[in-house]
């Protein structure tokens, strides 16, 4: 079995046999099903704002320890993306913006950390 199959077993396994598995699928879907409801362009330019708000954040936040610099930079793109959805005249739910800013945050972490 080749190293990519036995992670896609692992992660496929992970998802199926636990309730946080079960959880984040959930969370995935709902804010997809939101996600796709917002003009391209209009997305676009929020995801822009969050990553915005996330990279000054990081920036301030530079003497904080690395689990509050997330968080802290979680929250700045949380705000960000309530902020620019009511531009758009958006109403999404919690749960999406959260899931939105941490991918955010997740992705900047993956190409600077």
């Amino acid at each position: 079995m080749s190293f990519f199959s036995t992670i896609k077993g692992d992660i496929e396994e992970f998802f199926i046999k636990n309730p946080i598995g079960h959880a984040i699928e959930a969370d995935a879907k709902m804010a997809w099903g939101e996600l796709i409801q917002i003009a391209e362009n209009d997305l676009k330019i929020i995801v822009e704002q969050i990553g915005t708000a996330v990279l000054a954040s990081l920036v301030a936040s530079d003497s904080y320890s690395a689990h509050d610099k997330v968080a802290t930079a979680i929250t700045a793109g949380i705000n960000a993306a309530v902020a620019g959805f009511k531009a758009v005249g958006k109403d999404v739910a919690v749960q999406t913006l959260t899931t939105l800013a941490t991918t955010v945050v997740n992705q900047i972490n993956s190409k600077v950390g």
